[in-house]
């Protein structure tokens, strides 16, 4: 904004040196970016933030401006007489049909004026501050606009038809050529004044080119309002227009001023132009803000400072700045005028007195308190524990968007009823055709990763994420669900008492070609099933996750018997499997890639925690090896399970070291070996008591699993 000094000098007479002014200013928060003359006046191009709308003016300025020089602000009086004989409501009536855009309307008649070109002395004021003289009747208008900071519209009466003012959305068509004699087309989301039949203002930009002041001007109506500043800014900004008036109600324009800037603004205008202001004015109200009465003690504002102003000088500072103080003693009460729209409470009053106490003379104090050491949060202490065991088994990380194309999901072999595609959150604004979606799954994110390696000729890729998959409020996963709220409740629908939508933590692993073996000469082995199990076994085994059942599943991406999920306890742990062989040709990859879906707040939930290892036993172990036929149904997790239940305590280790089809065997029957070792922590065990519990176990086999000792 550009300042005359002269005319803040003549608000607030003060002798302070003008680089002085302008530095003080700059450390008060308004920013002098350089000073410049115009017919040898100094001016000032002030950088205002958005928030001080207050300041838009010279009076607001000067406010400023009083309160660190400690001087008087000595602000223009005006009165005018009505002509008793002539009634507003004889001439004009308005009606406000969208209140809730326009929060106050207020108008004044003054017949019988006389257009001329202003003075010189308010010519030349205009021009420094980079305001275009027109005739005495705008130049009027303007000049209390930049003083005050209300902007306002005078109309020539005669062209508002019927005698009537509406202020409405514009409809959908309608057409308005502006003062730049530029036509535009309006829609609904545009607010304008208009008559009985068409628009004659952008409300709050800038009027119509028919209904502007001319010479043959005699009556005219003289607007003051409060518009919707959202709605002033996106009409502005898609019709290209930064006026003077635009760029305060984009900002903060006081309500309660309209009525005192419309009178100035009569007074001026009487003067500049003579005329008869008809007697009686239209103001009209829509739920107009009310006083803010903020109470603060004296000690907590310091406090929050760390300084020791005295409660004289915080009054001294709050007064000059506008505000009514009652002091209380120990604590004043704050009555914030209302163009101080941007103070809300003590922390906003501390940041006043602070401005005008002056930072640089605030004193670096170290916090009193004792400074604790912060430690991470255990969501994200957990994700650097998964992320060091994906990596040390040989994966790299990747880092993918959170934003897919709908059109993934038929590639996916997703069907129209499946479950991931309900209450997908769909962007309002998407930024291209290819991310319009949240993913629901991180397979998204999985197959994405292997096709953009392929399609670098990269045939060998082991990669892992660990980020974050969506669904609308309105559901829940298929799988067990953590909420954006982060309990550990795994059974809780996708809601937020916010309303955002839920998210849920997941980790993804993609790989294909040769993977990392772990043997000691860096040999590689091919990606199979067993190798990304033996991923997820490796993550179950460092995070200290407990009885772990591997079973079989369907996913619609994932080949028909090649899936299986990891459960704990009745609880998802991971989803996994060979992809689909129309979904690998769909991403160009080859037909032995392997997918897994890990959910990390469950993970989280089943993890023991330390794990404490029983003491080293002193005494020999017994081992035994039992083989049988079963039927190639029966999977062996199931074996297993039977034969954990009759081993007892003694057993320390089951494994599976043969399996066998064949010769011998009937076609839908498969032979199964395994090794159990036997060991106690305080005696040495007999062959004669393994030899019941191998018995038992036998004997349950055959019972419970119809199986065949070999």
């Amino acid at each position: 904004m550009k300042v005359s000094e002269k005319w803040l000098r003549e608000i607030v007479n003060t002798n302070m040196p003008l680089k002085e002014l302008a530095d003080t200013l700059t450390m008060v928060g308004f920013e002098v970016e350089e000073i410049n003359k115009i017919d040898g006046v100094n001016i000032l191009d002030v950088h205002l933030s958005a928030n001080r709308g207050d300041a838009l003016s010279i009076i607001g300025l000067s406010r400023e401006i009083s309160t660190f020089t400690k001087k008087n602000i000595n602000l223009p009086s005006f009165s005018f007489n009505e002509n008793l004989d002539i009634n507003i409501n004889s001439f004009i009536k308005i009606h406000v049909a969208n209140p809730e855009l326009c929060q106050r309307y207020a108008g004044r008649i003054i017949k019988n004026i006389k257009v001329a070109p202003s003075p010189s002395w308010l010519q030349k004021r205009l021009i420094e501050m980079g305001v275009r003289p027109i005739n005495n009747v705008v130049d009027a208008t303007n000049y209390i606009m930049l003083e005050i900071g209300q902007p306002l519209h005078a109309f020539d009466l005669s062209t508002i038809k019927d005698g009537e003012i509406i202020v409405r959305t514009a409809k959908t068509g309608e057409k308005l050529t502006t003062l730049d004699d530029i036509e535009r087309n309006l829609d609904d989301s545009c607010l304008v004044i208009a008559n009985s039949q068409k628009p004659m203002v952008l409300a709050g930009i800038m009027g119509g080119s028919e209904y502007e002041i001319t010479e043959s001007t005699v009556d005219i109506f003289l607007e003051s309002a409060s518009f919707d500043r959202k709605t002033v800014r996106k009409t502005a900004r898609r019709e290209g227009l930064n006026t003077e008036s635009s760029y305060r109600f984009e900002r903060i324009v006081d309500p309660h001023n309209v009525v005192n800037a419309l009178n100035r603004a009569a007074n001026m205008i009487q003067e500049l132009a003579g005329g008869d202001i008809a007697s009686g004015i239209i103001d009209i109200t829509n739920n107009l803000p009310a006083q803010k009465h903020i109470t603060t003690k004296y000690k907590r504002l310091n406090s929050i400072l760390g300084t020791e102003i005295t409660a004289q000088e915080m009054i001294d500072i709050l007064t000059c700045l506008g505000m009514d103080v009652t002091d209380n003693g120990d604590n004043m009460t704050i009555e914030v005028p209302t163009f101080r729209a941007d103070i809300y409470d003590e922390w906003d009053i501390a940041e006043e007195v602070a401005r005008h106490y002056g930072y640089q003379n605030i004193t670096a104090t170290v916090p009193g308190d004792i400074v604790k050491s912060g430690r991470i949060a255990p969501e994200l202490e957990f994700e650097n524990k998964l992320r060091a065991v994906l990596s040390m088994s040989g994966l790299c990380e990747g880092l993918s968007y959170s934003l897919f194309d709908l059109k993934t999901l038929n590639l996916m072999n997703i069907s129209e009823d499946n479950e991931l595609r309900k209450n997908i959150i769909k962007l309002n604004n998407p930024k291209s055709e290819e991310y319009t979606h949240l993913r629901p799954t991180m397979f998204i994110s999985a197959l994405e990763a292997l096709q953009n390696n392929t399609r670098r000729g990269l045939n060998d890729a082991q990669i892992f994420e660990i980020g974050r998959i969506f669904k609308d409020n309105n559901d829940s996963f298929k799988y067990n669900f953590t909420p954006h709220e982060r309990t550990l409740d795994v059974t809780t629908k996708v809601t937020s008492k916010n309303g955002m939508p839920g998210e849920r933590r997941v980790a993804m692993i993609a790989a294909m070609g040769k993977g990392f073996s772990g043997e000691w000469n860096g040999e590689k082995r091919n990606i199979d099933f067993y190798w990304i199990k033996g991923i997820l076994e490796q993550i179950f085994l460092s995070l200290n996750i407990k009885n772990i059942e591997y079973i079989a599943d369907t996913h619609q991406t994932l080949h028909q018997t090649r899936t299986a999920k990891a459960v704990s306890n009745g609880i998802t742990l991971a989803l996994f499997g060979q992809i689909h062989q129309e979904v690998a040709e769909n991403f160009d990859l080859p037909k032995n890639s392997f997918i897994a879906e890990i959910y990390t707040d469950e993970l989280m939930k089943t993890t023991i925690g330390t794990t404490k290892l029983p003491p080293l036993s002193r005494y020999p172990s017994i081992s035994r090896d039992i083989s049988f036929v079963i039927k190639k149904e029966i999977v062996a997790v199931e074996v297993e399970k039977i034969i954990l239940a009759n081993a007892g305590d003694f057993l320390e280790n089951l494994t599976l070291f043969d399996l066998y089809q064949g010769k011998g065997i009937n076609d839908d029957e498969v032979s199964l070996a395994y090794h159990l070792t036997f060991r106690s922590v305080d005696r040495t065990l007999s062959d004669e008591e393994i030899d019941v519990v191998m018995q038992k176990i036998l004997s349950n086999l055959i019972s419970k699993a119809n199986a065949k000792q070999r």
